[in-house]
């Protein structure tokens, strides 16, 4: 296990962001460690998708700050520490892009001038497909998979990145139970290695099992605990009310979808 395990990897504190009128995040202070995998709960335009944003880079906080491996979200994006799974990527199904085409492009910013892939490079693909199930589709066109085998292989893109940090958007959104199972032990073996990993997720059935912490959410860190004690009903029924109270908000990059509640919760 990496000597980083426990220490904080990704801080944000009292980080503000708006479009517009609208406020995405206010006052949002959250540290995610290494070694550990967070998830991240939160109603329609809570601000979950402007927070991830935020760690990548793509908005810049209207206040406060974001702190990355000790420094700035931008040296640590050109060093390739940040890996990030979309909960869906356009693809052109006539396009012909092997899995194993889709996977090297992890390995883009390690790259020299040359921009060409060396042994390391390649093991290291090879590897992460081995990890998510996919080595065996390495030649198969992307726009010949199911939905669940295309996010493995998104997966194994982020993994042969080899980053520090890596965020999921949704990363049980159109799989089968075999491929979620997959991406829970993928994603428990990387958090085991070291890696920060925080997890978005509406089906919060999935995350007792993913996550050592979740972070219930709403333009902030409303409470933040071990999943046993963050998702029992009186939680999610304050991080519920918290989002009715705010009203439907139409967040620019937040879905609009509503959570999935365990079973006892109502």
């Amino acid at each position: 296990m990496s000597a980083l395990v426990e220490q904080p990897v990704v801080v944000l504190h009292d980080v503000r962001v708006r479009y517009g009128t609208v406020t995405a995040l206010e006052h949002a202070s959250v540290s995610l460690a290494a070694g550990r995998v967070t998830g991240l709960v939160g109603v329609n335009g809570s601000g979950k998708s402007t927070l991830m944003k935020s760690i990548l880079g793509l908005v810049s906080p209207d206040g406060g700050s974001v702190q990355v491996l000790g420094g700035s979200v931008d040296a640590a994006r050109k060093a390739s520490k940040i890996a990030y799974v979309a909960q869906s990527e356009a693809i052109d199904e006539k396009f012909p892009i092997s899995v194993r085409q889709v996977v090297e492009m992890g390995r883009y910013g390690a790259l020299g001038v040359t921009r060409r892939l060396r042994a390391p490079d390649v093991l290291r693909c090879n590897e992460a497909m081995r990890r998510t199930g996919v080595l065996e589709l390495e030649h198969r066109s992307i726009g010949e998979l199911s939905g669940g085998q295309r996010k493995r292989v998104f997966l194994a893109r982020a993994i042969a990145q080899d980053a520090a940090v890596m965020l999921l958007d949704e990363p049980f959104s159109g799989v089968d139970a075999t491929s979620q199972a997959a991406i829970v032990g993928v994603i428990r073996q990387l958090a085991a290695e070291g890696v920060c990993v925080l997890v978005s997720s509406h089906d919060i059935s999935s995350l007792p099992e993913l996550c050592d912490t979740v972070v219930l959410w709403y333009h902030r860190a409303l409470f933040e605990g071990p999943p046993a004690e963050a998702l029992n009903d009186h939680n999610l029924a304050q991080a519920f009310a918290a989002g009715v109270r705010g009203g439907a908000s139409d967040t620019p990059g937040d879905d609009g979808r509503s959570w999935t509640p365990m079973g006892g919760a109502k």
